[in-house]
């Protein structure tokens, strides 16, 4: 690994009452410097499967381990900073040398300031060796002549597969 890992906070998540519910999560990543580089970690929070999974009620609960996400269905994402001129890669392995590789499944370059990508299908699963649960990994690289402050990442997804393959 080229960059020291650090792991995204997150400020919320929540589910929909759906019966393949959608789950919301707001994360705060640190600001990166000007011509910068961050690689950090997204721990992907998920309905616990031990609270009755084929229950006719909704579950609205989501929590990090022990609810899994193996797999996952992305439907958006979306950043905000300061910084004018940024670059995103989201990977599936925790190893930020795999730009431009199978493990990135998602780039945006030369954002200026705000992002947001929909899709109605980004299946994605982890690929850690060995197995991590509920990882996801960005990089984020400023080339702007100001650092980026504080990044606001959205992610919003249904969990396909919940168990190890």
């Amino acid at each position: 690994m080229a960059s020291t890992l650090i792991t995204a906070t997150l400020l919320e998540a929540f589910a929909s009452t759906h019966p393949d519910p959608y789950i919301w999560t707001t994360y705060e990543l640190p600001s990166v410097a000007m011509d910068g580089t961050s690689f950090v970690i997204l721990e992907l929070p998920a309905i616990d499967s031990q609270d009755e999974p084929y229950t006719f009620w909704p579950q609205s609960r989501v929590s990090p381990p022990p609810g899994r996400a193996y797999a996952i269905k992305l439907s958006s994402v979306g950043l905000d900073c300061l910084s004018t001129n940024y670059t995103i890669r989201l990977l599936t392995r925790n190893d930020d040398d795999l730009i431009r590789t199978i493990y990135e499944f998602m780039n945006a370059l030369n954002i200026n300031r705000y992002y947001r990508y929909d899709t109605p299908q980004l299946i994605v699963r982890n690929h850690d060796t060995p197995e991590t649960l509920n990882r996801l990994y960005i990089r984020i690289t400023n080339a702007a002549a100001i650092a980026t402050g504080t990044i606001r990442l959205e992610l919003i997804y249904q969990v396909l597969q919940n168990r190890s393959f």
